[in-house]
């Protein structure tokens, strides 16, 4: 994908989203890359309000929410940040101009070896972690009447296909979904969180 191509699908460059992945690894000591960081620019914008970029910045680069971020040692810093906030900036242009060209940005492990096949679970835990974040905000979209139906996809992505909830039947249980399959489960969810929120804040 070129620069433009990117831009339509809520994109960064490929040759930033690689280091942004290299620098979110080193600074979580792999426990973040540049798709979770993507889940959570995305559950900034399509879900109850902004995220501060401050507060995105502490969950993505110190993966400790209660721990100040020391920058001293940090000289990659503000280009993160302007990565961060042309990053913002692409998603909502997608969702404003064209929802449906969203495009999951997915890690794809083998990929040196051929095998293009796309892992969505980090981009979830991403999402989802913004979610708890802000769990008050998203109350009215959990409380809501389709949102179960509209999360589990995340849910049960994030969990690595495995279903937690001993006492709700997981719609998933005889479904036999591909990985690409299930990412375009995915884009349906996110664009259903996003009409949601839409539509909530019309009405108020």
């Amino acid at each position: 994908m070129d620069s433009e191509s990117d831009d339509e699908f809520g994109l960064l460059r490929q040759e930033d989203i690689e280091e942004l992945d290299r620098i979110l690894s080193d600074r979580s000591r792999g426990n973040y890359g540049a798709p979770a960081l993507h889940g959570l620019l995305v559950a900034s914008v399509v879900g109850p309000g902004p995220i501060p970029k401050n507060e995105i910045l502490q969950m993505a680069l110190t993966f400790d929410h209660l721990r100040a971020i020391d920058f001293a040692d940090f000289p990659e810093l503000a280009w993160v940040e302007r990565k961060v906030d042309d990053w913002l900036t692409r998603i909502e242009r997608v969702f404003r101009e064209e929802p449906r060209a969203f495009t999951l940005l997915v890690h794809q492990p083998k990929l040196n070896e051929g095998d293009a096949t796309p892992d969505p679970r980090a981009w979830c835990q991403g999402f989802l972690g913004a979610m708890e974040y802000r769990q008050k905000e998203w109350m009215p979209f959990l409380e809501s009447r389709n949102s179960f139906g509209i999360l589990a996809p995340i849910l049960i992505t994030a969990e690595g296909g495995k279903w937690e909830m001993k006492d709700v039947p997981n719609p998933f249980a005889d479904l036999d979904l591909t990985p690409e399959q299930m990412c375009g489960v995915l884009q349906v969810s996110i664009l259903g969180i996003d009409s949601f929120w839409k539509l909530y804040r019309q009405d108020r």
